[in-house]
């Protein structure tokens, strides 16, 4: 009785977490950036946790232009992840004497990168 009710719930639980598990690494990998040229990017897909380090790994500060674009209108900010990748870039960028602007931000997706980090000037 007990033990396999136990086991069953331990079993369901676990499928859970893999399948969750297994979604989120299949979203991160749909996420797209798309270098156009020295100074310009295109973002296509859910940034969240799964795709964050994707996300900051596709920029090359030292080979952009001084004021660098991201098209972030085929993309959507889903999490504080996201959020804290985007704070990332900027910073790094900064670091390297160069700024970032992030242009095509939906209205929701700017009220949520504004709420986590309202220092954030680039929108």
């Amino acid at each position: 009785g007990v033990t396999v009710f136990t086991n069953l719930a331990t079993a369901v639980v676990a499928g859970v977490i893999v399948s969750a598990l297994v979604y989120a690494y299949r979203q991160g990998a749909q996420l797209r950036v798309v270098r156009q040229d020295e100074g310009r990017y295109e973002v296509d897909g859910g940034l969240f946790f799964g795709s964050a380090q994707a996300f900051g790994r596709a920029f090359t500060a030292k080979d952009d232009a001084a004021e660098v674009i991201v098209d972030m209108s085929q993309a959507r900010v889903l999490d504080h992840s996201a959020v804290q990748a985007l704070e990332a870039l900027v910073e790094r960028y900064a670091r390297a004497g160069k700024t970032v602007r992030f242009t095509g931000l939906t209205e929701s997706c700017e009220r949520t990168v504004r709420k986590a980090y309202e220092k954030l000037p680039t929108l």
